[in-house]
């Protein structure tokens, strides 16, 4: 009946905190709709340009870091759900023909974090920077693009003060990244980039069609294509049904 009893008992039994998320917040997982679920891009044709790059057949894979003081910014590693934040995730092993954990080893290999924090040097009125991609080759995939391990980068966000996050469309995005390549020796890849100049067909048969073509990695099947508007603000994805057909079945 007393206080002091009163607190005693909530400290104890009272209201349990929520369980801790460990997804960064500023961090949209990937995942691209499909064509067919948007039937609105079919039912009021318009002459709105897109850009039109390879869908690879991988694992998303993401590389973010915010804003601070030199030697605090700290990246963060993710697949499509999980943060590589303890080093009992970073243990994790997910494909039999890796030495480690294959995200990290995309890191290490790409230079990521020297990356990230030279952009957020040349730019202090950034918040964050996202780079996101797909790791591809050896097992990850049913489909084959060689023994090699890679990632091939389809995302670049970065959020200034006061404004809202900008994604850079892939155009913008080959730039920079093949300017950053030149300049400051980095050997970093992006998608290909299938047309610079794509309108929408009148169906979306006629749509997953075309997504169905050669490969610009390998000359082997693609896996389809993802469109992102000029604005990198709408996309989307068709796959190739024959792939699917031959690959994930």
């Amino acid at each position: 009946k007393r206080e002091w009893g009163k607190k005693l008992c909530f400290f104890f039994l009272g209201k349990k905190k929520d369980k801790k998320i460990d997804w960064p917040a500023w961090v949209v997982k990937t995942d691209e709709e499909r064509c067919q679920n948007l039937p609105r891009l079919f039912s009021e044709p318009t002459k709105k340009v897109y850009i039109a790059t390879e869908k690879i057949d991988g694992t998303s894979t993401t590389f973010t870091m915010k804003q601070a003081p030199h030697r605090h910014r700290k990246m963060l590693v993710c697949s499509r759900n999980i943060v590589f934040d303890t080093p009992e995730k970073e243990l994790r092993n997910y494909y039999k023909d890796s030495d480690g954990n294959v995200y990290l080893e995309m890191a290490s290999k790409y230079n990521m974090r020297d990356f990230l924090d030279l952009e957020l040097r040349l730019h202090p009125e950034w918040e964050y920077i996202t780079i996101q991609g797909e790791t591809y080759g050896g097992t990850i995939q049913k489909r084959s693009y060689g023994k090699e391990h890679k990632l091939a980068i389809f995302n670049f966000i970065y959020k200034e003060k006061g404004c809202a996050p900008v994604r850079y469309n892939p155009v913008e995005m080959r730039a920079h990244i093949e300017f950053a390549n030149i300049v400051y020796g980095f050997n970093l890849e992006t998608v290909p980039i299938v047309s610079d100049h794509f309108i929408l067909p009148a169906t979306c048969d006629e749509l997953l069609n075309i997504a169905t073509g050669v490969s610009q990695i390998d000359g082997g099947m693609r896996e389809g294509l993802v469109f992102r508007d000029m604005d990198g603000q709408e996309s989307f994805k068709a796959v190739s049904n024959e792939f699917l057909i031959k690959y994930h079945q």
